[in-house]
């Protein structure tokens, strides 16, 4: 939920709850701090929750200067697209888990190495 800025704050300053920071993205020569404002658990698995995005946002590192303008466009626009895609393509993330790995793979999974050697 983003709230309108108070006074001493920088013109155009928002607040924004954040469930989770995806990472960094670069778009072109441009860098974007990549979050997450809103999402559902979608699911549990070994016991950890999985979560469904419904709402990111990329942040720019730096201001783009104004004589680059078209260019800037061009970036902004990409940059909007991948938060519209983020935000609508149901994309999972886990506090618990790194699900970019096999299941196998985890502690406490199949096969995961939970148990003791034996």
């Amino acid at each position: 939920e983003e709230r309108a800025a108070q006074p001493g704050r920088p013109t155009g300053a928002v607040e924004m709850g954040i469930a989770a920071v995806m990472g960094v993205l670069h778009l072109d020569r441009e860098s974007f701090l990549v979050v997450v404002s809103q999402a559902t658990q979608a699911a549990t698995m070994c016991g950890g929750a999985i979560f469904s995005v419904t709402e990111a946002h990329l942040f720019p590192f730096a201001l783009l200067p104004a004589e680059k303008k078209s260019v800037n466009e061009g970036i902004a626009r990409d940059a909007r697209k991948v938060e519209q895609f983020l935000s609508s393509q149901g994309f999972l993330f886990s506090y618990e888990f790194d699900l970019s790995r096999p299941i196998v793979a985890h502690p406490g999974g199949p096969g995961g190495g939970g148990g003791e050697a034996g």
